[in-house]
């Protein structure tokens, strides 16, 4: 068990609409969407630092403190063994197991919601979280807002994609 800090996750995954508004603003080049369309589709081939960095942007135009969140907040967030709670998932909750053969918009499973109201953790793209990758880190980790080890050759992503099975959504 791990104790945390209050803060905010958006409700949903970052969008095409929303990363593209970010790309024009600092002229960096939009990410590739595979043909399946953009707008409200999440966003997808967006690199660690890239993600970071879209973060920083609205924490500058917003005056709010809005970053990657840690590991342990994903998993917080995201509630048990599925948002949802212990079933096993199916089409009516996450986007998983090429069902679809590609991204959804956000937000379009509701049944999927976490008992806090976010939707997409499970399934449709892989999230970035803002720790370093350590698979002892939790062995020895603080109790108190661990933050994850301070250095790592890769970052966390959590949640599965449109393309995984259940075990990894």
């Amino acid at each position: 068990k791990v104790f945390l800090d209050g803060y905010w996750l958006g409700k949903t995954e970052v969008t095409f609409e929303q990363y593209d508004r970010f790309c024009a603003e600092t002229k960096r080049e939009q990410a590739a969407d595979e043909g399946w369309g953009r707008g409200a589709r999440p966003v997808i081939y967006v690199s660690w630092r890239a993600a970071r960095d879209f973060c920083a942007w609205l924490a500058k135009k917003t005056g709010l403190p809005f970053r990657l969140p840690s590991e342990a907040e994903w998993e917080k967030a995201a509630r048990d063994r599925y948002p949802w709670g212990g079933a096993p998932p199916d089409s009516s909750l996450a986007n998983f197991n090429k069902d679809n053969m590609m991204t959804r918009p956000v937000g379009s499973y509701p049944k999927g919601a976490s008992p806090f109201g976010i939707l997409d953790m499970a399934g449709n793209v892989w999230e970035w979280t803002g720790d370093w990758y350590d698979p002892g880190f939790y062995r020895d980790s603080p109790r108190e807002a661990p933050q994850g080890p301070e250095t790592g050759s890769e970052r966390v992503v959590r949640g599965g994609s449109w393309a995984n099975g259940a075990e990894l959504v």
